[in-house]
């Protein structure tokens, strides 16, 4: 009598690993986003990394979880098809998830709009799971990446090759453009704050009635949020909005003043109307060092009485 092995029959269910090795890389990814987003902007370097990873999980894994979960055969639909479905399906997805959390005592945030998402994600990531693990191994849809990548990409027609290129390149562009942006700043992307502060210490009670002649006071500000020390000084110039022409006549000046990175200088600046008139511009003009052209400028209007 003979005891024949018996073999393993088409109707094999699939290991555990094959069932759901894209979904752990998924896991993965969303473990890597929240260390991200805990981290903040103490890691700067990362940020594209952040803004790659959130994309991703935002505008693809949704959308990519539910339609696994709704066609887990291999049958139901091509490469580019769940590729398009999934992006679809999650630009469905994340806007009602938005309207649903800013109905919430959590509202729309930052932290529970990341936490939606993620339960989302296990939810239809869980389902996709339980289907697969009902069918047969030849029946399940490929996934990616594949475990056999090569296999897998020589087995793709040429026009799907050619989109998964076209789909990296573009993938590679909008990476480089976050690192460009994120990681390398420039002088142009900085600025420097220029205010007016009434007598109350606010941007309002500015002198707009005063006699031609009399003392004048404003509060200024400079806050120099650019990358180096800069040098600035003031004019105030007086026009005549209905002869400017001949009359526009400067009143007083303040300056230099030279500012490190962040640091902010507030004091009075004082002048008086030369002349009496309705509708007097009043002009504050910032200068950077020796520039002949007014890097900020501020206005008031005002009616001067007689003396």
């Amino acid at each position: 009598m003979s005891i024949e092995k018996l073999q393993p029959s088409e109707t094999t269910l699939p290991a555990p690993r094959l069932v759901w090795h894209d979904f752990r890389l998924i896991l993965i990814g969303l473990v890597m986003l929240v260390l991200l987003l805990l981290a903040g902007d103490s890691l700067a370097l990362l940020a594209p990394l952040r803004w790659l990873l959130g994309a991703l999980m935002i505008l693809y894994v949704p959308g990519y979880s539910l339609q696994a979960a709704l066609f887990p055969h291999r049958t139901d639909l091509d490469g580019i098809e769940r590729v398009g479905l999934s992006i679809g399906l999650s630009i469905v997805l994340v806007p009602v998830l938005a309207l649903i959390l800013h109905s919430t005592p959590w509202k729309l945030g930052m932290w529970s709009f990341a936490s939606g998402t993620i339960l989302i994600i296990l939810f239809l990531g869980g389902s996709a799971i339980w289907r697969r693990a009902q069918l047969p191994l030849h029946d399940l849809a490929p996934t990616l990446p594949a475990l056999h990548p090569q296999q897998w990409w020589r087995n793709l027609p040429t026009l799907e090759q050619r989109i998964y290129r076209w789909l990296a390149g573009a993938a590679g562009v909008i990476l480089l453009t976050l690192v460009v942006v994120f990681t390398l700043p420039t002088p142009d992307t900085s600025y420097t704050e220029f205010y007016m502060l009434g007598s109350a210490g606010l941007a309002e009670q500015y002198p707009l009635d005063p006699r031609a002649g009399d003392p004048l006071q404003v509060t200024m500000g400079i806050v120099n949020q650019e990358q180096t020390t800069r040098t600035y000084r003031v004019e105030v110039w007086a026009t005549w909005a209905w002869d400017p022409a001949n009359w526009h006549t400067l009143t007083t000046e303040a300056g230099p003043f030279t500012l490190e990175p962040g640091e902010r200088l507030e004091q009075p600046l004082m002048w008086a109307m030369p002349w009496e008139a309705d509708d007097v511009q009043v002009s504050f003009l910032l200068f950077r060092a020796d520039d002949n052209e007014p890097y900020r400028t501020l206005q008031l209007w005002l009616d001067v009485g007689a003396e």
